[in-house]
């Protein structure tokens, strides 16, 4: 967003509502940087809440990876820090915004089974049963996860289109990290020859497709804008290719258990990329 359309807004409520001789330009200095703080912070809140959506994904992949005894220690390593992230941002996610508040506690009630059921998993106790489990719920908790994103969202009306648009492009950019683990899991129960999931799969692609282009280009309906930030475009242009190669894996349809660890290292690296975007937006001041 141009960063001085931002500035000039709140500087023309202050001009019409307060005659000129009585504006403190120290005064003002603050207001503004108040506001760019203000909007700053919520970007924060909703890249954090976002992570949790893929983080319920990315839980259910590892389960999947170590119930196909794929790199099963390291992958146990990674579920573990995936727990933990899931859990800190819980704590970290807690306001006194009643809508969010509430929204928080019926994650906790998904999640504290959820939990009990990925532990066993580590502890190899009644892994089949605990592994169904997930597999049937992922999508409760993810919804749920998702929910709280969009109670971020509307959280502060008193902010202007512009800067609601750019919360809703942190928010597009961030559910491409969901995006690029469900296709994982999607993949993996395919692997495993659960056929039911070859549309859900096609449809992550289109999404993941489809923000990619809103991203780049714009989207006049949604009043997203073309990405100009250089930063943004550099990045861009690692995403995309990295998409076109791991897209035509995720599409193939019938791969090895081979081809399977090499779509998996693909994606771990594109959700890298992916992640790093999305900081860029959450920080850069112009997109």
């Amino acid at each position: 967003m141009p960063k001085i359309i931002k500035v000039l807004l709140p500087l023309l409520i202050i001009s019409i509502s307060t005659p000129a001789q009585e504006v403190d330009f120290n005064e003002f200095s603050s207001i503004i940087d108040s506001f760019m703080d203000n909007s700053n912070k919520l970007k924060e809140q909703i890249n954090i809440a976002g992570k949790q959506r893929m983080l319920t994904q990315r839980m259910i992949k590892l389960a999947l990876l170590i119930d196909e005894e794929i790199k099963r220690e390291k992958n146990i390593k990674k579920l573990n820090n995936a727990i933990k992230h899931y859990s800190d941002n819980l704590k970290a996610l807690q306001s006194e915004n009643p809508q969010i508040h509430q929204q928080l506690e019926t994650i906790q009630k998904l999640w504290s089974p959820f939990l009990e059921n990925i532990e066993s998993i580590i502890q190899n106790k009644k892994e089949n049963k605990a592994l169904q489990y997930l597999i049937d719920n992922n999508i409760k908790l993810l919804k749920s996860s998702n929910k709280l994103v969009t109670i971020y969202e509307n959280s502060k009306e008193e902010l202007n289109y512009l800067d609601k648009a750019e919360l809703d492009i942190v928010n597009l950019a961030g559910r491409q990290r969901m995006l690029l683990e469900k296709m994982s899991k999607e993949k993996i129960l395919l692997f495993k020859e659960k056929s039911d999931y070859k549309k859900e799969l096609s449809s992550s692609i289109n999404d993941f497709d489809q923000a990619l282009q809103q991203l780049r280009k714009g989207d006049k309906e949604k009043h997203f804008p073309k990405v100009t930030n250089p930063k943004l475009i550099k990045k861009l242009n690692v995403i995309e290719p990295l998409w076109a190669e791991l897209k035509a894996l995720y599409k193939k349809d019938k791969i090895t258990k081979k081809e399977l660890s090499h779509l998996i290292r693909k994606s771990s690296l594109l959700l890298l990329e992916s992640n790093i975007y999305v900081k860029l937006i959450e920080l850069e001041t112009e997109y």
